[in-house]
């Protein structure tokens, strides 16, 4: 007959099961941290140091829009576009500060990065249009 182990031997395994979860996690952070993404290169300029919507090249927004329609990219994150990456499951829709606010798109509902927006003026707040007087 075998013994049932005591109390002693299973507190003992337990320790050394806790341990080893413990110095498994510490490893896994280590190895986060200490892997470098490699920085993301402009599509625009092909620059490294920054990204596409920040890129202050002298591109015409009418031609981002093009090379980005060009090339399957994205018009909300300006990345590619991949088999399950479409423009309603874009998770840049949950930051609206990515996203144009001017007021012609926002009234015919257009979502897109403010980096390519068409429509050239500054993004304006939604005010009503001025009256104007019958004479």
């Amino acid at each position: 007959m075998s013994k049932r182990p005591n109390s002693d031997d299973i507190m003992s395994d337990a320790k050394q099961v806790a341990i080893a979860i413990a110095t498994q996690q510490l490893l896994s952070q280590a190895r986060r941290a200490n892997r470098q993404q490699q920085p993301r290169e402009c599509f625009f300029c092909s620059s490294n140091n920054h990204k596409e919507d920040q890129c202050n090249q002298p591109n015409t927004k009418l031609y981002k829009f093009r090379k980005i329609q060009e090339n399957n990219r994205c018009i909300i994150c300006l990345g590619q576009k991949t088999g399950n990456h479409t423009i309603r499951t874009c998770r840049k829709l949950r930051y609206p500060e990515n996203l144009c606010s001017n007021m012609e798109c926002e009234q015919m509902v257009i979502v897109h990065n403010h980096s390519i927006c068409l429509n050239d003026q500054l993004p304006q707040t939604a005010q009503p249009p001025p009256k104007q007087s019958k004479k």
